[in-house]
């Protein structure tokens, strides 16, 4: 009778065990990889579309601000993430009130970059001159003034929004974390 139980650590096992954490683990990838999936779908899908609405050129500024929205994730100066380890360690250690510091703290420091970066944000869309900076004519400067404008602010507010998700992740919330993703 023995020989007809399997192991389940075995590659032939009827499944294998993980535990809880593990479980927790596989659930949490396979959250991310959704996220980062339907992130890539998103914009390779969205980008026909764009491309036969806008034409060449807005194409291009397009795919300018979108790659400056890529690329402002470090805007944040290592807060999110510095954040998310110690609300990793506090929550480890059931210190639920050096928890809420950390996230207050966190939060109050993030507010003060994004204003800073609106402020930077509003004097540089008032003295550049977008329109060249993009290689659009003279007659579209209003339309990439404003469009860089949106895209600028954005990026501002997005670095204190940015923090929940790191708080989730620190506290091992990460399929909360990549469901919003």
């Amino acid at each position: 009778q023995a020989s007809m139980t399997r192991d389940p650590m075995r590659p032939g096992g009827t499944r294998l065990k993980v535990g809880a954490r593990g479980q927790r683990i596989l659930h949490t990838g396979a959250w991310s990889l959704i996220a980062k999936a339907s992130a890539a779908a998103n914009l390779f899908l969205t980008i026909p579309f764009v491309l036969q609405a806008l034409g060449a050129s807005q194409f291009g500024v397009w795919a300018t601000l979108v790659s400056l929205v890529t690329f402002a994730g470090f805007l944040d100066f290592g807060l999110g993430n510095g954040t998310m380890n110690m609300v990793a360690t506090a929550h480890g250690q059931g210190n639920e009130q050096h928890l809420g510091t950390i996230v207050r703290e966190a939060r109050r420091a993030l507010l003060l970059i994004a204003i800073l970066l609106a402020v930077i944000s509003a004097a540089a869309i008032a003295w550049v001159p977008w329109h060249r900076l993009v290689g659009v004519p003279d007659t579209m400067s209003d339309s990439a003034r404003t469009s860089v404008a949106i895209v600028l602010f954005t990026i501002a507010l997005a670095v204190p929004l940015n923090l929940a998700n790191r708080v989730q992740l620190g506290m091992g919330q990460g399929e909360r974390a990549f469901r919003w993703q």
